[in-house]
């Protein structure tokens, strides 16, 4: 059987709600595609983009960048609040804080990194760009900002759920 770990118990909570993991991954994929072409995007820019201007609005790459992020945020705030109950039972039986934001969070990386994984893919297949300016640095750096917005939106709102009354977040969860 092995060790318990974090990532097999938030790969278990996964499992355990299939469905909703499935389409989580599915929306996951399609802001990190339109993240990483933000961050193409924001490279290529030659020209100085002037936001107040209605001209320059339209080809606004920070537009792509901020919408896919927020889209991310969105959605680890919404995926983190549907586990409410859970961290009030691990509370209620004794759980620690540290334990549970790490567990919660474990659930987010599975979920947002299955998600980047499949939106690279679709970047291999159709890229949305010439391939002479794609380059490495896009993917990591929308990488690093994926891990950065999910892991601390994650773990603040999973600390703060923490903080709530477990028995009053079991029932609300239900």
């Amino acid at each position: 059987m092995g060790k318990l770990t974090y990532f097999r118990f938030a790969y278990s909570i996964v499992k355990r709600d299939i469905t909703i993991s499935i389409l989580h991954i599915g929306f996951s994929s399609l802001f990190c595609f339109f993240l990483i072409f933000g961050i193409f995007l924001l490279r290529m820019d030659r020209t100085p983009s002037n936001s107040s201007s209605i001209e320059l609005f339209r080809n606004y790459p920070q537009l792509v960048l901020l919408l896919s992020s927020s889209g991310l945020v969105f959605m680890a705030i919404t995926r983190t609040l549907l586990r409410t109950s859970d961290a009030g039972i691990m509370m209620a039986v004794g759980g620690n804080r540290i334990g549970t934001v790490r567990l919660l969070v474990s659930e987010l990386w599975i979920l947002h990194g299955t998600g980047f994984l499949i939106s690279i893919l679709a970047t291999i297949f159709f890229p949305p760009w010439v391939a002479e300016g794609s380059s490495l640095f896009d993917y990591g750096k929308a990488f690093c900002i994926c891990i950065f917005l999910i892991s601390g939106i994650g773990s603040i709102l999973s600390l703060i759920l923490t903080f709530l009354d477990p028995y009053r977040s079991i029932r609300r969860g239900k």
